[in-house]
């Protein structure tokens, strides 16, 4: 058994009643959610037990009886999960799963929403089906089942959360979009076969200046969309999407030249406005350093890291290399490993790293389909990753 950590970012739906006017509200969080995961004999399905969780729900507003509640941020933490009950599976060979989750929402961690709603606690079990990546860690994405809200909230303010068993069509059309996603690669590598794929993978992009890279956006039924739009909340500027592909998919090339953050965010008349998790890339400059994060395997005792050709440049270099501190995900610290590195072409060198910066055995090593193995040079329990920084320059 070993245990994973998946960041989660989260949008729920609110359909709210008579005095909210029947506006639907969008709640969005920022957490993780940790598993263990256990696999199962002659099979490529493993079994899902919550262990922790964390999610930080932003602060947002609602119009009731035509006055303007604000609602502060609140945290949900393990405390609020019921460990025994939210549980799941999935299958690493489809990357197919489901998962449910238990748990209380204290409504005293949010008192502006405990004197609005009367109540001390909302019980709440959700199960979310969908494409779940156990060994890179990531939700890739998921939807909830139907349900429903306790009796005990105020049908008069909120009517329903998430799907919905039935929708009134009277006020308007329900919401179509169900989801939006963004993903990025470099254009050299780009394949039409992959669009699709590529916009369900979250990976940030590590480049030199004057690489074309090409953005990849999918959309769920795409006639219902107002406007799209990508942008750069980095740099402030926006590439509109002009003519959206019937599919929901399409590309946009760019070719950047500083660090950008990228979301692509839409406006549906029927639903609150959404967005898609952002996706970063760093242009290298001299000296410039970049975090890496290479996941443990347990039973083999090592970290790995792969530098994907989709996703780094085949310019880039890494220069230098130290340790650095994973934060709770790697308890006590560890500042010494010993490593190996494998190059596109097979290529094998063998080094240490310490948590200062020390130049590469071979010199500069291309990161470009790279392969890292990181081995601890102290015995290691259970961490979740090991953390790193390179130094990179453009060759």
């Amino acid at each position: 058994m070993f245990k994973r950590r998946f960041p989660v970012k989260c949008s729920i739906l609110l359909k709210t009643g008579d005095r909210v006017k029947n506006r639907a509200l969008s709640l969005r969080s920022i957490g993780y959610l940790e598993f263990a995961v256990a696999g199962r004999s002659d099979s490529s399905i493993v079994d899902l037990r919550l262990v922790d969780a964390e999610a930080n729900v932003q602060p947002f507003h609602a119009d009731v009886d035509g006055e303007r509640v604000d609602i502060e941020g609140f945290t949900i933490t393990a405390r609020d999960f019921d460990l025994s009950a939210s549980e799941g599976e999935v299958d690493q060979a489809t990357e197919e799963g489901w998962f449910r989750l238990a748990f209380t929402l204290r409504t005293e961690l949010a008192p502006r929403l405990r004197e609005l709603l009367g109540i001390d606690s909302i019980q709440m079990e959700i199960v979310e089906r969908g494409t779940i990546s156990v060994s890179r860690e990531m939700i890739i994405e998921t939807h909830a089942e139907t349900f429903e809200l306790p009796e005990s909230v105020p049908r008069s303010l909120v009517e329903g959360i998430g799907r919905f068993r039935e929708v009134d069509n009277s006020k308007g059309p329900p919401c179509k979009v169900s989801s939006v996603r963004l993903g990025a690669v470099i254009s050299e590598e780009f394949s039409r076969h992959d669009e699709k794929e590529l916009s369900r993978t979250q990976m940030d992009l590590i480049v030199c200046p004057g690489t074309k890279v090409t953005l990849v956006y999918a959309i769920t039924d795409v006639s219902a969309v107002n406007s799209a739009v990508i942008k750069d909340i980095k740099n402030g500027a926006d590439i509109p999407v002009s003519s959206l592909d019937p599919s929901g998919t399409g590309t946009i090339d760019i070719t950047p030249t500083d660090d950008a953050e990228y979301v692509l965010s839409i406006s549906d008349p029927s639903c609150a406005p959404d967005s898609a998790p952002g996706i970063k890339i760093w242009v290298v400059k001299p000296g410039k350093e970049i975090d890496i994060a290479a996941g443990w395997n347990g039973q083999a005792g090592v970290a790995t890291w792969d530098g994907s050709p989709k996703f780094i440049g085949k310019d880039v270099y890494a220069t230098s290399i130290r340790s650095v501190d994973c934060g709770i995900e790697q308890r006590p610290p560890i500042p010494d490993w010993g490593f190996m590195f494998t190059d596109m072409d097979g290529r094998v060198s063998f080094g240490e790293v310490g948590p200062s910066y020390a130049p590469l055995p071979r010199g500069d090593l291309p990161l470009h389909g790279s392969r890292w193995t990181f081995e601890p040079k102290s015995y290691v329990r259970d961490i979740l990753r090991a953390c790193f920084s390179i130094r990179c320059a453009c060759r």
